[in-house]
Formats: C-alpha cells, structure tokens, sequence
C-alpha cells in the first residue's frame, strides 16, 4: 500500500525545507510524497531591510490573511498525512502561512486530514503554537503531533544571531565570535527517528500515541520563564500592532514614524529586560511553579483547548 504524503512549508531561508528533508529519512519507501511551497503574491524579502522586518508585525499579530500564488493541487485532492513546516514571526504564526490555513483551499486539504506540525525559530515559540493549533482545529483537521526546534544560546547571543541572518543574510560566524544562527544542529541528528514515529504511526493508522513518543524524543521543550514572558510579549505585540496599524495598512508612507519607533523600542527592551528578567524570574517561577508546571504539560500535548493559553483565543 501506498501512502500519499504532502508537505507544506513556507520557508525563506532554506532551514524548513530542510528540516522537513530531515523528518522524511525516517519515512519508507512506500510514501509518495507531494511538495507545496506557500508564495505570498507580494514576495517578502530576504534579507529583510529592517524597515520591511518591523512593518510585517501589526497585521501578522492582528492575523490579517495576504494573497497567495495558486497552489498547483487539484481540487479536492485528499492525502493521508500533511506535514506542515511554518516559523513564528512576533509571537503569532507567520503571514503566509496563516493565510494558506484560513483559505479555502488549505481549509479543504486539512478537512479530517492527519497534520504534523514543526517549526523552526529563535526561542519563543508556545503563543504562536497555539494560535497554529487553533487554526487547525477550526479547519476542521486532525493535529496528530507537533514539533518545536530552537535555537539553544542564550537568549541575547541569540537576538544578536537572529538578526543578523535576518537582516544581513549572515548565518555562520557573525563578526567571528558569534555562533551559528538558525536552530540547534542536533536536531538534523533526532529528526530522522522522529519521522520514523509518524512513518510508524501513519502505517499503523493509529496516531493515539505519537505526540508522546514525539516528545519522548526530545521534540519539545518548554522553559517556564519563556511562558512567563511570552504572555507579557503577547500583550505588548497586540498594543503596538493596533497603534501602528491605526495609521494604515502594511507598506504605508503614514505609518512609517510608528514602525521606526518600534523597531527601535523592541531590541532595546530585550537588551534592557533580559538581565532584570535573568534576576527576577526565578522568584516569580518559584511563586508560580505549580501553575507553570500544569501550563508546560498542557501546551506540548493536543488537541486545542480554547482560552487555555493566549489572549486571543478567549474571544473565539
């Protein structure tokens, strides 16, 4: 028996493709295997010219859809697991990505579909994790696992790293002292095993215990202090982008002063927080311990649960 597989990414710099290349050497010959890449009809650019980077960030957070270029499927052609690879942007999935999943398109190929999410990003990545899960369960799709890959330096030589990839193009040994940027490279060494958890649960037909071998093999981790600061991130994310957005619309000459301030206000908080944070947090994990323990084992497991973590999903 053939099994049909179609992977969907959206992937600028390469690092999604090639994570979703990692998690199929554990799959079989017998998997025929269709590849979608998500093209926004207005390209985003890469590097990002600082400007443009920021100016993403209102309607990405406000989860406003972009167009896409058509994506060469026919209509109602049906598989039996989708693999979806996606990056957060700001906390909140990325624009091409979410716009894919509210079309009717994506909403018809995720209908009663198997679906394995993955993702690549810096560090924080929980809230935009759970606006995923909340797409796909009002698709209507079964997310059967998920997977999360970090960066693991620290969190300003990860700032530093990321923005130089981001902006610059430069990946390896910026300005010769600073790492690698992208996800840590021992998660090419694990994906392939965790492809063969799916392969095995897809020939199986039973996904019931997947997620939990998934996370068996290392395929998330969550730090308490990140839970902590991505509801107060979340928050800050939701007001700028409504501030920015009141004086128009992405790419918008009237809203430029906004933008420039933000781009200016977002590192300097980082560099300025982190080592308060570094100091403060321990006591307010203490404080909170019980909560965020109950938090971490409900945000690597599925299904969705409505309202549990981010504020927006309250008003669903």
């Amino acid at each position: 028996m053939a099994y049909r597989i179609l992977v969907i990414t959206y992937s600028q710099t390469g690092q999604t493709n090639a994570i979703a290349e990692a998690l199929l050497q554990g799959f079989g010959s017998d998997c025929e295997r269709k590849y979608v890449q998500i093209e926004p009809e207005k390209k985003y650019p890469f590097p990002w010219n600082g400007r443009a980077f920021f100016d993403a960030m209102p309607e990405t957070v406000l989860e406003i859809p972009i167009a896409l270029k058509p994506i060469d499927l026919a209509p109602g052609e049906k598989f039996d697991l989708i693999l979806l690879g996606w990056q957060p942007w700001f906390l909140s999935v990325n624009r091409p990505i979410l716009s894919f999943m509210r079309s009717a398109q994506g909403r018809s190929l995720l209908k009663d579909t198997p679906v394995v999410t993955f993702l690549g990003c810096r560090n924080m990545w929980v809230s935009a994790n759970e606006k995923m899960k909340r797409y796909l369960a009002e698709a209507g799709a079964r997310h059967v696992g998920q997977i999360a890959m970090v960066n693991h330096s620290p969190n300003l030589v990860s700032l530093i790293t990321i923005l130089a990839w981001m902006l610059k193009g430069v990946k390896e040994n910026f300005m010769g002292i600073f790492p690698s940027g992208g996800i840590d490279a021992s998660y090419y060494r694990s994906s392939p095993k965790m492809g063969e958890a799916i392969y095995k649960a897809l020939k199986a037909g039973n996904w019931e215990n997947l997620q939990s071998e998934l996370l068996a093999l290392g395929a998330m981790q969550i730090k308490p202090k990140l839970i902590l600061m991505e509801k107060t991130g979340s928050q800050r994310f939701i007001f700028f982008a409504k501030w920015i957005s009141a004086k128009g619309g992405e790419g918008e000459q009237s809203r430029v002063p906004r933008v420039i301030f933000f781009s200016w206000f977002l590192p300097f908080m980082i560099v300025l927080l982190t080592p308060l944070i570094t100091l403060l947090r321990p006591l307010q994990i203490l404080l909170k311990r019980k909560e965020l323990r109950r938090e971490a084992e409900y945000l690597v497991q599925l299904p969705f649960e409505k309202g549990r973590f981010h504020p927006s999903d309250k008003s669903l």
